[in-house]
């Protein structure tokens, strides 16, 4: 009898744990859920403020990542981590707070951050191949432009000294973006915007 009682009082306690945890979980995401098929990553908490919504996703992929592109509705946010200031790879276990604008939504619209595209450190992908091409291209662009500017510099320097020099130097660098906004504008030309 008395085994029966601590049983039955034992799976209740289990029971209360579990939803408590997962009442606690869903708090946590604020109504909000993820999907998508990359999976390398899990929501952990969703906080909101006036500017929009900052995301907590933890590495459960047991590998590294170099690269994150999430979406929803009408807002398309990542990180490319070989960029960020913080961080090199967001390693296995390892959570990253990522902050995606405020957009005007009608009522009742799905709560649901979409996980587009993972990028590992060994160069392997998972995800829709739009975004993960929209990694990779945004990569190479770099690499190839830092190159650009390698040449330039790797030039003598006898041809870069006085007034008319630094401006055939300005010239042969071009213009870069003033700011984020502005690069995003020139890659929206391109159709590299989504």
């Amino acid at each position: 009898m008395l085994k029966t009682i601590l049983r039955k009082l034992g799976s209740g306690i289990l029971s209360g744990a579990i939803f408590c945890s997962l009442a606690s979980a869903q708090d946590a995401l604020g109504g909000w859920r993820a999907d998508g098929p990359a999976r390398a990553v899990e929501l952990t908490a969703a906080d909101e403020d006036a500017n929009g919504v900052v995301f907590t996703f933890q590495n459960v992929s047991g590998r590294a990542i170099t690269a994150l592109h999430v979406s929803r509705v009408g807002v398309d946010s990542g990180v490319d981590f070989s960029e960020a200031d913080d961080l090199s790879s967001l390693g296995p276990g390892q959570t990253y707070k990522l902050r995606s604008a405020r957009v005007s939504t009608q009522g009742g619209e799905a709560r649901v951050v979409t996980v587009k595209a993972v990028i590992f450190e060994d160069g392997t992908a998972v995800g829709a191949a739009p975004f993960i091409n929209l990694i990779a291209g945004r990569r190479l662009g770099r690499v190839l432009e830092a190159e650009r500017v390698r040449r330039i510099f790797a030039l003598p320097v006898s041809g870069h000294i006085g007034t008319t020099g630094v401006r055939a130097l300005g010239v042969e660098l071009g213009e870069l973006p003033g700011s984020a906004q502005e690069a995003r504008t020139v890659e929206a030309s391109f159709g590299c915007d989504r």
